[in-house]
C-alpha cells in the first residue's frame, strides 16, 4: 500500500488536494506498479525548487516536479511553475497538480522518460492512471 506525507502549507486553500483524492492516485499507481512505502509530497516556491534542481541536477532552472528516491520517497512540486503549464495547456491547475503528482510518484518507484524506450512505458502509464482518478 502507498500512502502520503502531505504538506500543502505553500498552497492557497482553494488549491488543495483533498487527502482522499491522494489517496485514490496513490491506490491506483500501487495497483498498477505494485509500488508500497510512504511518499511525501511538498509544494514549493519557484525559488526554492530552482535551488533544489540545481544542487541535486546541477540545473539552474525551475522545474515542475522532482523527484526522489532515497532516503525517503519525496515528490516536490513548483506549484506556480504548475498555474504556468495549466495555461500553456489549457487546464486546470488541479488537473497540472494531479498529473504532476502521478508523475513525481512513477518517478520515485522507477519510471523515467529519458530515453525513447522508457518514456513508452512511463508516459502511457501516466495517462492510464491520470484517465482512472480523473475519470476522463
Amino acid at each position: 500500500m502507498l500512502t502520503a506525507e502531505l504538506n500543502q502549507t505553500r498552497l492557497p486553500p482553494s488549491a488543495r488536494l483533498k487527502r482522499r483524492d491522494v489517496q485514490m492516485i496513490l491506490d491506483e499507481v500501487g495497483r498498477r506498479t505494485k509500488a508500497r512505502g510512504t511518499v511525501s509530497v511538498v509544494f514549493v516556491s519557484g525559488a526554492e525548487i530552482r535551488k533544489i534542481n540545481r544542487q541535486y541536477r546541477h540545473q539552474d532552472k525551475v522545474t515542475d516536479v522532482l523527484a526522489f528516491e532515497a532516503p525517503l520517497y519525496e515528490i516536490i512540486i513548483c506549484y506556480p511553475q504548475a498555474k504556468r503549464q495549466a495555461v500553456e495547456r489549457g487546464h486546470t491547475v488541479s488537473q497540472e497538480v494531479v498529473d504532476l503528482l502521478i508523475h513525481g510518484v512513477l518517478h520515485v518507484f522507477g519510471y523515467d522518460h529519458e530515453r525513447p524506450k522508457d518514456a513508452k512505458i512511463m508516459l502511457p502509464l501516466q495517462k492510464k492512471i491520470y484517465a482512472k482518478v480523473t475519470n476522463r
